[in-house]
């Protein structure tokens, strides 16, 4: 986790109206790009996860995301889990406009490098002990609007916590109490903000998808078919044909996977697709994510032969090394085939992979092949009638 500093805590721009796009003036882009070039420089992070950068401008949204896929391109290390702007909005009547304009601002460069989920979360992480009449502009603007809702006696109250806005504990949880039981308005106000509060984007959620299945089942394992936590709803019903837009857009390429819920079965990821969704080689996340997983290994494995001669002694050594690491990838299903040789091939020495030139220029080359498993992504059944025969 990187911190890009503190809000000055002041809130800045006015009011939206209720389907207003949620752009918050305290959310800066400078600092969470400055945030992105500094992870830039750790060898660790796998995901890169802005959750804050659906309150930016459509237009720093567009800037960023397409700085976080450029990074994870250049670096071959990680992978970018991306909100959509927009995903939050229950109107089905706007899926195809929020969707539309997200697979525009995206672009088309580093597309296998990105996952991205639709829509937005109706979490249960915070409750309503954690919201109280600061959470709604404080007493003094509490006070203007309630006289206008109630008696005398919440009136008279709203009046006393716009002096009291920084009440003692003990006072606070008094007056908020009491305010409670005179005011149904202020219930329901509470009730509306936590609510909206609630309402959360996926790509965080999703982050601890993926380090679950790669602690519990491995890279190699596609990160669906699994329920999430601490969620109650998703703020849009997405059903099986709206769903193949998602996954496979024919006019641009551009997959999104889909969180839907599902009758007894509660919120269920239902998709394992990068934004790359018509690439063969790099449609699925667990094949991306499974080949910078051996990629990088092998690439920290690597290092205790810099120096080494370059000779054949330290090519089967290497070639030993690779072959090992592999085939446990292959006794775990990461790598596919009925024998490690159908599953990976390793490739090392003068005249396969190095020239003399090559050894000259101190040139150490190997050529890896993988069958890398791919998820059961549609599973098709065909029945039929037969005749009878008894």
């Amino acid at each position: 986790m990187v911190s890009v500093g503190l809000t000055d805590g002041k809130p800045k721009g006015s009011a939206k109206a209720i389907n207003a796009p949620l752009v918050n003036a305290n959310i800066d882009l400078a600092k969470l790009k400055a945030g992105l070039d500094l992870v830039a420089g750790e060898d660790e992070p796998t995901m890169i996860v802005v959750p804050d950068a659906v309150l930016l401008k459509d237009t720093d949204n567009k800037v960023l995301n397409q700085a976080i896929l450029a990074q994870c391109k250049e670096l071959m290390s990680r992978v970018g889990l991306i909100d959509i702007p927009g995903g939050d909005d229950p109107d089905p009547n706007n899926r195809n406009k929020v969707i539309d304009t997200f697979r525009t601002a995206i672009g088309t460069r580093a597309l296998s490098y990105g996952i991205a989920y639709y829509p937005f979360l109706k979490s249960a992480v915070m409750t309503d002990k954690m919201i109280d009449f600061h959470n709604l502009g404080g007493g003094s603007r509490l006070a203007a609007v309630l006289p206008k809702l109630e008696g005398a006696a919440a009136t008279a109250l709203a009046a006393t916590l716009g002096r009291l806005d920084k009440a003692e504990l003990d006072e606070f949880e008094a007056l908020e109490n009491t305010l409670l039981r005179l005011s149904d308005d202020y219930e329901r106000l509470r009730d509306a903000v936590l609510a909206k509060m609630n309402i959360l984007p996926p790509a965080a959620a999703m982050a601890g998808v993926f380090t679950y299945i790669d602690k519990t089942k491995g890279v190699w394992q596609a990160p669906a078919n699994c329920t999430l936590s601490a969620v109650a709803d998703t703020t849009l019903k997405i059903s099986h044909s709206e769903q193949a837009d998602l996954n496979v857009h024919a006019a641009t390429g551009k997959s999104i996977n889909a969180i839907r819920t599902f009758p007894g079965q509660g919120v269920m990821v239902w998709g394992a697709r990068t934004l790359d969704g018509n690439s063969d080689d790099w449609r699925y996340i667990n094949v991306r994510r499974t080949l910078i997983f051996i990629e990088q290994s092998l690439k920290l494995a690597a290092r205790a032969y810099v120096f080494e001669p370059n000779t054949a002694s330290t090519w089967s050594l290497m070639t030993s090394m690779i072959n090992n690491f592999l085939t446990n990838l292959w006794t775990q299903g990461a790598v596919v085939g009925a024998t490690p040789a159908q599953a990976f091939s390793v490739l090392i020495g003068l005249g396969l992979t190095m020239t003399p030139q090559d050894i000259l220029e101190g040139k150490l080359i190997i050529s890896i092949r993988v069958a890398i498993s791919r998820p059961a992504e549609f599973i098709i059944i065909n029945i039929q009638q037969q005749q009878q025969t008894s």
